[in-house]
């Protein structure tokens, strides 16, 4: 029964890919010769499990098919993940410029962000680190007064 399955989902798979390209190739003169090499495509698909050749395995294709809502998923994740990572180097760099030019020194800037399922970007937490001591709340105070954001500052 297996067997006939996979027959079934590969002669399927040709059909379908057949079709797709019947649908894209532009009307030009060579059409006919498409044409024939796709029913030759298909007859093969059709007739290999009778010859016992040993065939690919499109129902691998299919079933691949049936991953490809992961598979945009982790692509979703992917973009989302470059968004976040650009927005924060963006941030980093708009309050490095801003300290840098009131004379606040410090060693290194970490943002981190989320977004929600509107896709909307917030600012997790900002993280100063290497503020002398006594420079703190002034660094502090400036980044929540100009930027009107929280900050942590080390």
């Amino acid at each position: 029964m297996n067997v006939f399955k996979n027959w079934a989902i590969s002669v399927c798979g040709a059909c379908l890919i057949s079709a797709l390209i019947h649908y894209f190739i532009p009307s030009f003169k060579f059409e006919k010769v498409i044409k024939i090499g796709l029913v030759a495509f298909l007859m093969i698909a059709v007739v290999m499990p009778f010859t016992g050749a040993d065939k690919p395995d499109i129902s691998a294709f299919f079933e691949s098919e049936v991953n490809a809502s992961s598979l945009q998923k982790q692509g979703e994740d992917l973009l989302t993940k470059s968004v976040l990572n650009a927005s924060a180097a963006q941030v980093k760099e708009v309050l490095e410029q801003a300290l840098q030019k009131k004379g606040f020194a410090f060693s290194k800037i970490d943002v981190s962000m989320h977004t929600d399922r509107q896709n909307n970007i917030y600012i997790n937490e900002i993280t100063l680190f290497g503020v002398e001591e006594k420079a703190r709340q002034r660094v502090h105070d400036y980044i929540k007064k100009n930027f009107n954001l929280e900050v942590t500052v080390c």
